[in-house]
């Protein structure tokens, strides 16, 4: 599940690895598998400069997004004569799952609000109520059921959005009996 993860370096050091996701998860799969593949896929993916590189030293950490893939290794000090000297490599991690978080955004997701990022401005909030009321009256008017209104008002909206398309017929000409798409560009009454 998603996570976030908080890397402390204690001693030595830790060369992370960052790849995109999907990048990742197929160095996941050649890893497990074969070792010498992976250097081989790692030396290929630093050649095309894909991810990047980082090193953490002692006391230092490093936060890890869910929205990656990382791995995480400790340099060779032979290869790499300018790191300074250490005995043992300490790295301590603390993995914090947002599964939790992630279900209520979905449930969120779900919902009839799932499009409100901000609250509606006054005059937006005043917009809705006049035509909700001006909406229910015609209903009234015309004895509408519920479903009545939400098919008229599907109609119309298809029909004006092919005439938004094709742009060369008036919006109050109406033919009930053909469905129209959205995305037609040649609808005619």
């Amino acid at each position: 599940p998603p996570h976030c993860t908080i890397y402390n370096q204690v001693s030595g050091v830790s060369l992370f690895h960052f790849l995109p996701i999907l990048v990742g998860l197929y160095v996941t799969h050649v890893g497990v598998r074969d070792v010498e593949r992976l250097h081989s896929v790692l030396s290929e993916l630093d050649r095309r400069r894909v991810g990047s590189i980082a090193s953490i030293g002692p006391g230092q950490v490093a936060l890890i997004l869910p929205s990656g893939s990382h791995g995480v290794w400790v340099p060779s000090q032979a290869l790499n004569p300018t790191m300074p000297h250490f005995e043992v490599s300490l790295i301590r991690a603390a993995e914090l799952f947002i599964e939790a978080e992630m279900r209520k955004c979905r449930d969120s997701l779900k919902g009839p609000n799932w499009n409100k990022v901000l609250a509606p401005l006054p005059e937006e909030h005043e917009l809705l109520q006049a035509f909700a009321a001006e909406q229910k009256n015609l209903c009234e008017a015309r004895g509408l059921s519920r479903s009545d209104w939400t098919w008229l008002v599907k109609k119309t909206f298809n029909m004006w959005s092919a005439q938004d398309a094709s742009d060369d017929r008036p919006r109050n000409e109406f033919d009930l009996n053909t469905d129209v798409d959205p995305s037609a560009s040649s609808f005619k009454p």
